[in-house]
């Protein structure tokens, strides 16, 4: 299993526009957000990278004005992680990865007064990404903010919105377009009025069962430690393990 993550997450970051290959590392670049989660890189599968390469890797970043940084199964490649950290990287965290086949999603009620749709449409991506942002103590959405989430969507992937009683957006989530046959749940977020009360854990439900429908095999997604019981109360299960680390800068 980590293997098979490994190279969808690999397979995942070459879809992005700006891509570069370093030496033993394949890295993504965003023109338009400087945001360490939109950049970064993943060393080849038991790539055992020399320091000029890891300096080679530095100097890009550099030279684009980005933290060096990796994110990567480190059972997948053990020996990059090593001499990363003898490089004087630092590790930021590490995650437990969980997972969902079609026979394991469990259907959850929506909380009380909310309601869930798909969306489509700039005006519903710009509402979804005005609440990620919001959610998550970024600036107020750009037209890049929207156009990359539309870029989801005509990808194959899919984009998700929570409703309070009124019709206004309170969360907001999307699942990536499948890539060697994982699809990844990120960006869920609840605006903090609205927290605890369940809302994360259906819209898990309603982006899973989304995704499931357009044959999506299996789902994915990173957890912090107290966000584990809440996927698992969707059907989600550890099954592997992903590391962050970045050289200071």
């Amino acid at each position: 299993m980590h293997a098979t993550l490994q190279v969808s997450l690999r397979a995942a970051l070459r879809g992005h526009r700006d891509v570069e290959s370093i030496g033993p590392f394949l890295a993504a670049f965003d023109a338009d957000d400087d945001s360490p989660f939109r950049n970064y890189a993943i060393p080849d599968e038991g790539a055992q990278p020399t320091a000029a390469a890891i300096e080679c890797l530095r100097q890009v970043f550099a030279r684009r004005n980005r933290l060096a940084r990796l994110e990567f199964l480190p059972a997948t490649a053990p020996a990059a992680e090593a001499a990363l950290l003898q490089a004087g990287f630092v590790t930021e965290d590490r995650l437990p990865i969980m997972t969902c086949a079609p026979a394991q999603l469990r259907k959850l009620p929506a909380p009380s007064g909310i309601s869930f749709t798909i969306a489509d449409g700039s005006d519903e991506l710009h509402q979804a990404a005005s609440i990620q942002n919001a959610s998550y103590g970024a600036p107020e959405p750009t037209a890049a903010d929207v156009e990359r989430l539309q870029r989801t969507v005509d990808a194959g992937g899919v984009v998700g919105l929570a409703h309070d009683a009124t019709g206004s957006a309170v969360a907001s989530g999307l699942v990536s377009a499948a890539s060697n046959g994982f699809a990844e749940i990120a960006a869920v977020g609840v605006l903090p009025p609205w927290r605890r009360r369940g809302i994360a854990t259906a819209l898990t439900g309603t982006l899973s069962q989304a995704a499931i429908d357009r044959g999506v095999p299996i789902l994915m997604l990173m957890a912090h430690q107290a966000e584990q019981a809440v996927y698992a109360r969707a059907g989600f299960t550890v099954t592997s393990e992903i590391i962050f680390i970045s050289s200071p800068a």
